[in-house]
């Protein structure tokens, strides 16, 4: 049986950080696709991502690792290590999430961007 994912696609607008919300279902985020230039280096400004959510209709929380700290994805990315065949996205760029469980149950997603962006910028989700 092939595992299947579901893509969803978020944007934060140009003097942003906050991504629009995305409907999870429930489901745990397992990849980020982020936006790269035309030499393929990471075209974010900001250094990490951090994340909201919400359970229904209840109020945002900060979604955190398991040491009660804000969770954060790194978005400097090594040009030196070696990559990893990416068959789910064409961006060059795709990050793992180390602890997917942190994020389910949660029906609703917002990433969060350390530093506003110059420009609109997609961020693609994929969550199994």
């Amino acid at each position: 049986m092939a595992i299947q994912f579901e893509r969803q696609t978020t944007e934060v607008r140009k003097g942003q950080q906050d991504g629009r919300p995305v409907y999870t279902g429930g489901k745990a985020l397992k990849f980020i696709a982020l936006p790269v230039d035309p030499t393929g280096k990471v075209s974010l400004a900001s250094g990490s991502i951090s994340f909201k959510g919400a359970f229904g209709n209840d109020a945002f929380f900060n979604v955190l690792d398991y040491a009660g700290k804000s969770f954060r994805i790194s978005t400097r990315v090594d040009p030196s290590i070696p990559h990893i065949p990416n068959y789910l996205d064409a961006a060059p760029v795709l990050l793992p999430i180390q602890n997917p469980s942190l994020f389910s149950g949660i029906q609703v997603l917002i990433p969060i961007l350390e530093l506003a962006e110059a420009e609109d910028k997609k961020l693609v989700l994929y969550f199994g």
